[in-house]
């Protein structure tokens, strides 16, 4: 297994531990501090919506590594 990819590949599994913890405080907050319940509501689906959106994305990308390429970078076919 490429050691880079498997590294790449951790290092998007923290950032989106880290993300989902944003998201949390991000939610919390505008619902707390937005001046109108509605407005709070629509920024948190599209806030999840373009984050679904880059996750299928990365995991695309992902799914499209050579993991058994002998190199020292990741490569993908795009």
């Amino acid at each position: 297994m490429n050691p880079l990819a498997l590294g790449a590949l951790l290092f998007f599994l923290l950032f989106l531990a880290f993300y989902a913890i944003w998201s949390v405080f991000l939610a919390y907050h505008l619902l707390r501090f937005a001046p109108r319940r509605e407005t709070a509501i629509v920024s948190i689906i599209l806030f999840v919506g373009v984050t679904l959106f880059l996750l299928l994305v990365s995991v695309a990308g992902f799914l499209r590594l050579d993991w058994s390429a002998p190199t020292t970078l990741p490569t993908a076919v795009f």
